[in-house]
């Protein structure tokens, strides 16, 4: 079922939501951002509150779709009041850098025949390249699709540094997951 409603969606995605202009906003009510970080002595999880974003484009240009998804950087929570305080104030300095943002400029059907949504991430000042393997899955009636995928970041590549004690340091590795419900608007 779940490979049947990829292909409806890859093969008839212009049919489907039409070729007139295409915008989605997020329902950041019934939608996820989370991530994983890792020690040598666990692992832990948080999520991004307050999480909102837009797409635009045309359904049979998909190269040329563009979006944005961003956050503040003080709606990230671990559970963990002080390492919440730490990750927000120490580390990713919320007072100068309030917002993590995804800018989306295209999607494409890779070769293994997943979407790939392009663009940049910026986090705390630093602004990446990035390409994230996604699944849409699109409602029968095109009022709305759920996007889902995970990727990886390194903090080192944002010019963060790695929070830790003693010999328990976290590692640079960040896995971040999303499951988004994007509502189309007239």
């Amino acid at each position: 079922m779940r490979n049947s409603s990829l292909f409806i969606f890859v093969m008839f995605w212009p049919f489907l939501l039409g070729a007139e202009p295409l915008r989605f906003g997020l329902d950041s009510a019934k939608s996820l951002l989370y991530f994983e970080g890792h020690t040598p002595l666990h692992s832990f999880q948080g999520k991004a509150k307050a999480v909102h974003g837009e797409i635009q484009g045309e359904a049979n240009d998909l190269a040329g779709i563009k979006g944005t998804l961003e956050f503040p950087v003080d709606s990230l929570s671990t559970g963990v009041g002080m390492r919440d305080r730490d990750m927000r104030g120490r580390y990713l300095e919320s007072v100068r850098y309030p917002q993590i943002a995804f800018s989306m400029n295209g999607l494409s059907l890779s070769d293994s025949g997943r979407y790939e949504v392009r663009g940049t991430l910026a986090i705390h000042g630093v602004i990446r390249p990035l390409r994230v393997p996604v699944t849409f899955s699109p409602n029968p009636d095109t009022s709305s699709l759920y996007a889902r995928g995970r990727f990886t970041v390194l903090l080192s590549d944002f010019g963060l540094e790695r929070p830790g004690f003693l010999f328990n340091v976290m590692r640079d590795k960040v896995d971040i997951g999303f499951s988004l419900l994007w509502l189309r608007q007239p």
